[in-house]
């Protein structure tokens, strides 16, 4: 019988038609309800089937309503594999619905339309009408939050991961009563708690009594701050024993509670480290203290010793000097002992025609009272005695010799001249200051002293280019030179060659001195620069002529190079700058 039927019926009262539109409104609301609601609403009468089925059913398991009325409901909601499973908690439900217990919200999963699985919960309660019991099933779709249960829980696990695994120790105190909420592995193993020991005790047991206050105050402290950095912090262990460390200190929120994160660092082998170096700088300090005064007189006696050094460097620069002279000493005697041998000569040679024309004048000497006062026949007689005489005494010989011996006589006193000037050149002491000089010249006048050394054991080829007045000590100079050339002669055998050329390369001016003799092996190269070191035979040599040479170039800031083969020979070569040339004069 419906609604429109009751209306019209004569039998209903004004009280009963009320009655049914209130009952009609009442339905609609129900309708509009049970539609509306989010979660799935499926109502299921006594038989297990289904009776109403809303609009959020059919949104989330993809049926429509009159696909499913008069159906289980686990057929077409329930994987096969959970059958039992539910029919088990179905008949649970029923027992307890009837003993009016409440029931709470069970997790399933479900299937779709096109059977794809998901979570869902399900709360069942159920009432009694007049034809039987109807269970009323409120069905929310669960994926979303399992997904995010899912996220929270791997999240959780990368945090605990996290914070076991940590290097340093971690703990995490509740702000109100200043227990531990949890710690990690690390502050266990330096506590010498277990994880769960650590959640029973608190800020107040992990530190030593006399230093409790100021804990409390710096843990209030803390918890205001965003971070904190306590340093050397003694901690107790559950043992009793103390250990130091760094602590961090932030405030966390975690569930809308105030907790405080700490992160504690073993600083105790830091600390013995920085007492064993206090200790050890102490005494370091104690043991420099007790040193100045040694080092000072050290330093009095290095400086002397350096003094004393510097003028021995002197005395064997001098010494090597004098001791090359003294080589050519011999050689240079001889130069000297040759043009003074026909200068003696010539001497004893005037001084016999000095007697002839002695007599020659004292002739004519006599003759004076004839040519006063003699007569034609005595004059005549005396100019015969005078042609005698002349061509006893060879007169027209003895005047032609007179002017070659002078003329000889003359070469010979310069050439002494020559080499006593070179010799004096280079043994006096050279001034502080730099001069103009030109290296062929310095060359010569050296070659003027070891000719002697030089000429019988080898031939001079000089090739002397156009090269430029440097600045420069022309002595010292001079010395490495003497020493170049005397060596070069002491290593050719028998009779060879020295060739001596200089030329401008770049800013530079260079001098090589190149030999035939023997030649220096390649492994000696780089010590025949060193003090003493000698390839002569004992007594040849002092072993200081190539580095005192090699000093000097260096003071001239320039360079001295050696290019050897043995058996074929040795070169030298000089490299100076010309920082110093002497400006071109102008012409007008």
């Amino acid at each position: 019988m419906n609604f429109d039927d009751i209306k019209k019926t004569e039998l209903c009262s004004q009280i009963q038609y009320r009655l049914i539109e209130e009952l009609r409104e009442s339905v609609t609301k129900f309708r509009v309800i049970f539609d509306s609601a989010q979660d799935a609403i499926v109502i299921i009468n006594d038989k297990g089937k289904i009776s109403q089925w809303n609009r959020a059913a059919e949104r989330i398991f993809g049926f429509a309503s009159e696909d499913v009325i008069g159906k289980k409901l686990h057929t077409l909601i329930i994987p096969r594999k959970y059958y039992r499973e539910f029919e088990k908690e179905f008949n649970q439900f029923k027992i307890t619905a009837q003993a009016n217990v409440t029931n709470h919200p069970v997790e399933f999963m479900a299937l779709n339309k096109v059977g794809a699985e998901f979570p869902i919960e399900v709360s069942i309660s159920s009432t009694q009408i007049k034809d039987g019991w109807y269970s009323i099933w409120i069905i929310r779709d669960i994926s979303g939050r399992k997904q995010a249960e899912e996220r929270l829980k791997e999240s959780e696990q990368k945090f605990k991961t996290i914070f076991d695994n940590a290097m340093d120790g971690l703990l995490l105190a509740d702000c109100q009563n200043k227990m531990f909420y949890m710690g990690n592995k690390k502050i266990c193993q330096m506590l010498g708690y277990s994880e769960e020991e650590i959640k029973a005790i608190g800020v107040m047991d992990i530190h030593p009594e006399r230093y409790l206050p100021y804990v409390i105050e710096q843990f209030e402290k803390q918890t205001k701050k965003e971070f904190t950095l306590a340093k050397d912090i003694p901690v107790k262990r559950k043992d009793g024993s103390v250990f130091y460390a760094d602590i961090n200190s932030f405030p966390v929120t975690l569930d809308g509670k105030m907790y405080l994160l700490g992160v504690f660092r073993d600083v105790s082998e830091r600390r013995q480290l920085e007492e064993m170096l206090i200790m050890l700088n102490e005494s370091l300090e104690q043991r420099v203290a007790e040193r100045t005064s040694d080092l000072k007189k050290a330093n009095i006696q290095l400086e002397q010793a350096y003094k004393e050094l510097k003028s021995k460097q002197r005395q064997l620069i001098q010494a090597e000097k004098m001791a090359t002279l003294g080589q050519l000493a011999a050689s240079i005697a001889h130069e000297i002992n040759n043009p003074l041998s026909f200068v003696y000569n010539n001497c004893d040679t005037l001084n016999k025609y000095s007697e002839r024309l002695g007599k020659f004048l004292k002739k004519f000497e006599d003759g004076k009272p004839i040519f006063e006062r003699g007569k034609p026949a005595q004059m005549m007689s005396f100019f015969q005695e005078v042609r005698d005489l002349r061509k006893e005494i060879k007169l027209d010989v003895l005047l032609d010799d007179f002017v070659e011996i002078i003329k000889e006589a003359t070469i010979g006193v310069k050439r002494i001249k020559s080499i006593v000037d070179n010799l004096l050149f280079s043994s006096r002491i050279e001034g502080a200051t730099p001069v103009y000089a030109n290296l062929n010249n310095i060359i010569d006048d050296i070659l003027v002293l070891v000719l002697g050394e030089i000429k019988y054991k080898a031939a001079i080829l000089k090739k002397y280019g156009d090269i430029p007045e440097i600045k420069c000590y022309p002595q010292q100079l001079g010395q490495v030179f003497m020493n170049l050339l005397v060596n070069a002669a002491h290593a050719i055998k028998g009779r060879g060659k020295i060739y001596i050329k200089t030329y401008q390369a770049e800013n530079n001016v260079c001098v090589e001195i190149k030999d035939t003799g023997k030649g220096i092996p390649k492994d000696l190269h780089e010590k025949i620069f060193e003090p003493f070191f000698t390839t002569k035979e004992p007594g040849k040599g002092t072993g200081l002529g190539l580095t005192v040479a090699y000093d000097i170039i260096q003071k001239h800031a320039g360079s001295i190079k050696v290019s050897s083969k043995v058996g074929k020979g040795s070169t030298f070569t000089v490299v100076l700058p010309m920082r110093g040339v002497r400006p071109n004069k102008v012409k007008f």
